[in-house]
C-alpha cells in the first residue's frame, strides 16, 4: 500500500523485479541493483544483514538468500543463465528445475474445478498477463482477464508497466488489455489504470512503499 492512503489509492506494479541502476530509497539501509548472476541479469536487494537475488527473466525468482555470507538456496547448475518459454516445458512434459524459491499454485491437482490443472512452470513468466485477448485454455492456466478488468471497481487505479520488459518481449503497450477505473472527481469519467514508465521510476516508486508484495 502507499504511505498516503488517506484517498485509499491503491497501487499494483505490474513487473516490479526487473533489472535497474543502483537505486537506495531514502533513508533506507536497503541496496537495490543490477547484476549478474551465473549468467542471468539478476537484481540484488541487500542491506548490512541479508542479500536477496531475484532473476526476473524466470517470473520474478527469488534465486538466492544469503545471510552471513552463506548462500542458503539450492541453484541448478545445469540451467544456469538459460531460460525456457513454459511451452517448451509443456511441449516436451518437463519441469525445468532452476532452484531457488517460486511462487507455486495450491491447491495443485486435478481432483475438481477448485485445484490447478497445471504445471508451476507456467506461472514463471508473468509478462504476458496483461496481454489482450489471451487464451490461456492450450496450457490448462485459468485465465485472469476479467479479474484485471475488475481493479478499478475496488479502487486500484495505478498498474505500472515496465517499458524494457515490453521491449524485451517484442510488446507495446497498444498490446496490452485496457484496464480502467472511473474518477469520482471528474464526474465518474473513465480512465486508464495502466502507466508506462521506464526501470529507473519503477525502482525508484517501489522504494516509496511500505509494503511490496511479490506474486
Amino acid at each position: 500500500m502507499p504511505r498516503n492512503v488517506g484517498a485509499i489509492e491503491t497501487t499494483i506494479l505490474f513487473l516490479a523485479l526487473a533489472v535497474s541502476p543502483g537505486f537506495a530509497g531514502p533513508q533506507s539501509q536497503c541496496l537495490v541493483v543490477p547484476t549478474d548472476y551465473h549468467g542471468w541479469k539478476a537484481t540484488r536487494l541487500s542491506n548490512k544483514w541479508i542479500s536477496l537475488v531475484f532473476v526476473p527473466q524466470v517470473g520474478g525468482r527469488l534465486m538466492q538468500v544469503s545471510f552471513g555470507g552463506h548462500e542458503y538456496l539450492f541453484v541448478n547448475p545445469r540451467y544456469y543463465g538459460q531460460y525456457f518459454p513454459p511451452s517448451e516445458g509443456a511441449a516436451k512434459g518437463k519441469w525445468f528445475n532452476y532452484g531457488g524459491d517460486k511462487i507455486w499454485p495450491l491447491p495443485e491437482g486435478d481432483q475438481d474445478e477448485s485445484h490447478w490443472i497445471v504445471a508451476s512452470d507456467q506461472l514463471d513468466d508473468g509478462v504476458y498477463q496483461l496481454v489482450e485477448g489471451q487464451d490461456t485454455a492450450g496450457i490448462g492456466m485459468k485465465n485472469f482477464s476479467r479479474t484485471y478488468r475488475a481493479l478499478g471497481d475496488y479502487e486500484v487505479r495505478k498498474g505500472y508497466v515496465e517499458r524494457e520488459s515490453l521491449t524485451e518481449r517484442g510488446l507495446e503497450i497498444e498490446s496490452l488489455m485496457r484496464i480502467t477505473y472511473e474518477d469520482e472527481d471528474d464526474d465518474y469519467a473513465e480512465k486508464p489504470s495502466i502507466r508506462l514508465v521506464d526501470r529507473r521510476e519503477l525502482m525508484e516508486i517501489m522504494a516509496q512503499q511500505d509494503v511490496i508484495l511479490s506474486f
